[in-house]
């Protein structure tokens, strides 16, 4: 395991990375200001030398006397001099304080030195540095040499260096702070990032990462998790959506097959012991168990197609086009589909009344585009429904239109409308859900499965149209399917306009 800096928070680090590389640079910058200072101060002092010296030393051998140390013509407190002839050296230096450390001084040393500044030390423990120049006399032809401290220089490089470290760690103090500051909001984002993850992880999936008020890669970094975290609850939402159908399916298949798998078993048991001898009876007893196979297969192809329908809005939703491409979109006419079913409601039923009108003035051609095929089952199961819930006598009406939609478009509409029991408000919610029936008996004896009206909801639902049901005035149910018209339900064209648009039509 990694430890030391690795183990700090991210925000801890990048402050100590940012906090060494500037005081890394801060200490650069004052020592090279340090050196740089320092060396115009000793150059300064080495001109000042080289042009007092001559001067200096010519003075003093014309001053000269016998105390060892040199007249008020060189500053002691500045300067030193030695000064040889040819008996003895002459050193002249201050009384207190450090002194110079000369090297012997000659005619050569001086001619080699060529007036050239050097640096020497001071005689004893002491650290003062002097700046020194050899040179000889041009009177007395007499070998000097002329040193300068440099205790001044150091004084004015220290001060320099204790006003750099302090005004330094003042501004690699506020540095620190401010950056403390601009790291944390500029990591904030991330840590509202952390927050929804662990919110997601913990099961909320309806959360998401604030919009970052930046637009750097954080800002992009929120987006694309957003957008990801949008798909993935998409994704969930239609994985439940599909096990609920699936324990809904299961459980509606077992409990419509239970009674006429009950009336096959029945039958088939009392002609095995049998109780049923008479050819009569046999021959109705057979009759009863085709009837309910007729209806048990009917049931799981109404199944098998809803089951499909809402496969398809599922890969739909989710921005797959496999399921919904291999139906046929075409124009299709609502008239002329009423018109049919009608006719051939009439052709079964003589003791009821179809007709077919016009919703908004004359019947004429109302188009919409969808699978035609699906759309007159939509039709179909409704005139049907009519013909089986109405009582001899009663005039049905199949109405085609425009109406005015909710977006201010004027949408496709076709009602049937009837003048039978009517169905009361308190279970008009629940006409369309599977295996509701109003009357459950008559249902059965009718022969329905309880699933037209499901269908008859989904397959408007795939053409992003709606099923409702009203009171007809007067008595009587009114059916209304509201389709779009003026717009496409090709599902390859929606998916185009948007991943989030609603399901293509359905296929089958």
């Amino acid at each position: 395991m990694r430890g030391g800096i690795h183990r700090w928070p991210l925000r801890a680090r990048i402050i100590a990375v940012l906090a060494s590389l500037l005081g890394a640079a801060m200490f650069v910058v004052g020592t090279a200001g340090s050196w740089q200072l320092e060396t115009y101060l000793v150059q300064r002092e080495d001109a000042d030398l080289q042009a007092a010296a001559p001067t200096l030393v010519s003075s003093t051998i014309q001053q000269e006397s016998e105390e060892p140390y040199m007249t008020r013509a060189v500053p002691l407190n500045v300067y030193a001099a030695r000064i040889v002839d040819s008996q003895r050296t002459h050193d002249y230096v201050p009384a207190t304080g450090p002194r110079p450390d000369f090297p012997v001084v000659s005619a050569r040393t001086a001619r080699t030195s060529e007036g050239t500044p050097q640096t020497i030390g001071s005689q004893g423990s002491s650290t003062t540095k002097w700046r020194m120049v050899q040179g000889i006399d041009e009177a007395s032809g007499r070998p000097y040499a002329v040193a300068v401290s440099l205790s001044n220089v150091r004084t004015v490089v220290r001060r320099m260096q204790i006003v750099t470290i302090a005004v330094s760690s003042l501004a690699l103090l506020i540095a620190t702070g401010a950056g403390l500051w601009a790291v944390r909001r500029a990591l904030r984002p991330l840590r509202d990032i952390e927050d929804t993850a662990a919110a997601i992880a913990a099961g909320d999936l309806t959360r998401r990462v604030p919009d970052p008020e930046t637009t750097d890669e954080v800002e992009s970094l929120a987006h694309s998790l957003n957008v990801m975290l949008s798909q993935i609850e998409r994704s969930m939402a239609v994985k439940d959506r599909s096990e609920e159908s699936m324990r809904r399916f299961v459980a509606d298949a077992s409990h419509e097959l239970r009674t006429p798998l009950a009336t096959v078993r029945g039958y088939a048991e009392l002609y095995r012991v049998g109780a049923v001898t008479d050819p009569a009876d046999v021959s109705a007893g057979f009759g009863r168990i085709e009837n309910e196979a007729k209806r048990m297969s009917a049931m799981v192809d109404d199944l098998l197609l809803l089951s499909r329908l809402e496969t398809e809005q599922r890969a739909a939703t989710v921005g797959s086009d496999s399921a919904a491409t291999a139906r046929p979109v075409s124009d299709v006419d609502l008239t002329v589909i009423a018109a049919d079913a009608v006719a051939d409601a009439e052709a079964r039923v003589t003791s009821q009344r179809f007709r077919v009108r016009g919703i908004d003035g004359p019947l004429g051609p109302v188009t919409v585009r969808g699978d035609e095929q699906r759309l007159r089952q939509v039709v179909t199961n409704l005139v049907t429904n009519a013909e089986r819930y109405t009582p001899e006598g009663t005039e049905v009406d199949v109405r085609v239109g425009h109406l005015p939609g909710p977006d201010g478009r004027r949408d496709a509409v076709l009602q049937v409308v009837d003048h039978g029991p009517g169905i009361r408000e308190s279970m008009r919610e629940r006409v369309f859900d599977r295996f509701y029936r109003a009357d459950p008996a008559r249902s059965r004896t009718q022969g329905s499965t309880g699933l037209g009206l499901s269908i008859v909801a989904a397959i408007a639902a795939a053409h992003h149209g709606t099923a409702s049901v009203d009171e007809t005035p007067g008595g009587g149910a009114t059916f209304t399917l509201r389709l779009p018209s003026g717009r496409t339900a090709d599902p390859q064209t929606d998916q185009a306009r948007s991943t989030d648009a609603d399901p293509p039509p359905a296929t089958h």
